[in-house]
């Protein structure tokens, strides 16, 4: 069975890869009910840093389930909706 810092190492990289920079793996937990790992995923920047889903992994550290930009824009949305601040300081970087 791959280890917690390898599975780490696997999900940050595919995070990294498919979705860019500003998204990042948090610390992986084995479900031994299912038998699989399972990594939250962050959007992080200077601005802030929230959830936007989770990575999950086999026991041999194979990607089974991940977020896509789509499903990551939606998680956007929702939080944009919610917090007027946020929203507000997200467009002032992105006219900067």
């Amino acid at each position: 069975m791959i280890t917690k810092e390898e599975v780490y190492k696997k999900a940050d990289l595919h995070l990294l890869t498919s979705l860019g920079q500003f998204i990042g793996a948090g610390e992986p937990v084995f479900d031994r009910m299912i038998g699989v790992w399972v990594v939250p995923v962050f959007h992080k920047s200077n601005m802030a840093t929230f959830p936007v889903g989770e990575v999950v992994l086999d026991k041999d550290g194979n990607v089974l389930d991940a977020p896509t930009d789509k499903d990551i824009d939606s998680v956007f949305e929702r939080k944009f909706e919610r917090n007027e601040k946020l929203k507000e300081k997200f467009e002032l970087v992105a006219t900067t």
